[in-house]
């Protein structure tokens, strides 16, 4: 293609057409001994193929357009990123492609939804935006049948603008191609992220779910621990050829890559992936606990794209519903109730399918969609489910485990909420009494348990029975937690308003104080 250029270029420059050989040699001496001149190197993938063609003294310019990252060969350390496309500029460009103005509501909508979709790439959008021109369709209707035929759209028709010789679907799958050629385990890792939410997926997704993204990949990282470059060495064929953008943390992949890679794997091995993929996703998934909020924030809208593979293909494997319990529960304690319901009842019927209706777990999700329940103040569909999970728990695991008294202090509480105090009191100390034996007297359940019947005895005005327990419950949280943890602002708020309702007005403040420092709101300490 460069001698051809060269070929060409020959009339303009005063040149005769000569050996192929020499014509690089000469085209460079033309360039070194000439001025006012732009060099231009259009998909240039492979820089090492252009070092003869690059004269080391020149007064012109060069600019050089490329999916490979590293140019340093070139002598070019920092090169120009190309973000994509803007939403407001992407709607811009298929309004001038296709000559349109004065849009309908409806097909304004049509436009930014195209462009969101197509992941505001501009071979992808010419490639559209030609396609509607040609056919004079509207926005509205090109979008419907995109969600209909995906892929397909892509590949009989071919952008117009910058005569490129190949479909945006072809050159991803051409530059897939050649990261398997490089390496085996980073085109499996591509494949496996085209499961993913495509934005800001977690290295930790990675490294901890590796053991259920096949061999290849597993083998690749075994070594993380001691080597930690060899995840970096995983991702540097992709990053290569921009088929991923990565940051220290997590790393992207394009919409239509996802699509590309998806298709061409066919309907068969799209299944083991999706499964492969769930399965890493559940790995990864970390308690559901304050010190991994963040982790579990990164991860959430992955795990609802495995919820999503989830339901499509119907998979009914333990570590699919252990994923959709899992983020349930992290959304619940968020107090993200909207989305809470469809997963737990999801892993609640997979649970009970593959794993017998009287197995603990399957009292984890009754108790779960129980609390969901309770929260919402929907106590008549919330307590048979909490007497279920608290029978099936006492049969399976022993009347004195750990898990019965948790199942104890939630009908408990629902109990409180009622105002049948009398019905909660014998649960609360029960469950209390458990957790004592069976953990340990300073263990932060233990905690749990005191605070809840302390706000029982408060809630009667048996303010001499609360105060205690409110006071021994922040010691172990203090001891066990950490003075900063959100159970601490919790019972400092409870003791304050016991305080005050005792006229200790000074102690009162003293203690919210510090809950407000906790949850960021005030100084604190």
């Amino acid at each position: 293609m460069l001698t051809n250029t060269g070929t060409n270029m020959t009339p303009c420059c005063g040149l005769k057409p000569t050996h192929a050989r020499r014509l690089s040699l000469i085209m460079r001496r033309w360039l070194e001994n000439n001025s006012g001149w732009l060099l231009v190197f259009d998909n240039a993938d492979e820089p090492g193929l252009l070092e003869e063609y690059i004269p080391t003294d020149h007064k012109g310019h060069i600019l050089l357009t490329s999916r490979a990252q590293l140019f340093d060969n070139l002598g070019i350390s920092k090169p120009v990123e190309l973000p994509k496309m803007p939403p407001d500029e992407a709607k811009e460009f298929l309004l001038k492609r296709t000559g349109r103005s004065d849009l309908s509501h409806a097909e304004n909508e049509a436009i930014l939804k195209i462009a969101e979709e197509l992941d505001y790439l501009p071979l992808a959008l010419e490639q559209a935006g030609a396609y509607i021109k040609e056919l004079k369709a509207g926005f509205s209707n090109y979008l419907s049948s995109y969600r209909t035929r995906g892929l397909d759209m892509f590949k009989k028709h071919l952008p117009v603008t910058g005569k490129y010789p190949e479909s945006v679907a072809t050159t991803w799958l051409l530059n897939f191609e050649e990261v398997e050629k490089t390496s085996k385990a980073s085109a499996d890792l591509l494949t496996a992220s085209a499961f993913l939410n495509p934005d800001n997926i977690p290295l930790e997704l990675i490294i901890k779910g590796a053991p259920e993204l096949g061999e290849t990949i597993s083998t690749a990282i075994e070594s993380i621990e001691k080597d930690p470059l060899v995840l970096d060495e995983l991702l540097l064929p992709l990053t290569r050829y921009s088929l991923i953008n990565r940051d220290a943390s997590a790393y992207s992949i394009h919409r239509l890559v996802q699509i590309v890679i998806r298709d061409r794997i066919g309907k068969d091995a799209e299944r083991v992936w999706a499964e492969r993929t769930v399965k890493a996703m559940s790995r990864a998934f970390p308690a559901v606990e304050f010190q991994n909020w963040q982790l579990c924030e990164r991860l959430v809208p992955h795990a609802k794209a495995g919820a999503e593979l989830i339901k499509k293909w119907g998979f009914e494997f333990e570590e699919a519903a252990r994923l959709l319990n899992n983020v349930g529960f992290y959304q619940y304690e968020r107090a993200l109730y909207s989305e809470v319901e469809p997963m737990y009842r999801r892993a609640l019927e997979i649970r009970e399918k593959s794993l017998g209706s009287n197995h603990p777990d399957v009292a984890q999700s009754l108790n779960n969609l129980a609390l969901l329940y309770d929260s919402q103040g929907k106590f008549t569909e919330a307590e048979p489910m909490y007497r279920r999970a608290l029978e099936i728990l006492e049969k399976s695991l022993g009347k004195n485990h750990p898990s019965v008294a948790t199942s104890l202090n939630n009908l408990a509480l629902l109990y409180k909420t009622q105002g049948k105090y009398a019905e909660a009191e014998p649960m609360y100390r029960h469950a209390l009494s458990i957790y004592e034996k069976s953990l340990g007297k300073d263990h932060p359940s233990v905690a749990q348990s005191l605070n809840n019947l302390a706000g029982l005895y408060s809630s009667q005005g048996k303010y001499d029975k609360a105060e205690p327990m409110y006071r021994r419950a922040l010691k172990i949280w203090e001891k066990s937690l950490g003075k900063n943890h959100p159970n601490i602002a919790t019972v400092l708020e409870n003791l304050a308003l016991l305080l005050r309702k005792t006229n200790r007005e000074a102690e009162a403040k003293e203690m919210e104080e510090r809950a407000r420092g906790i949850r960021g709101g005030g100084k604190g300490d």
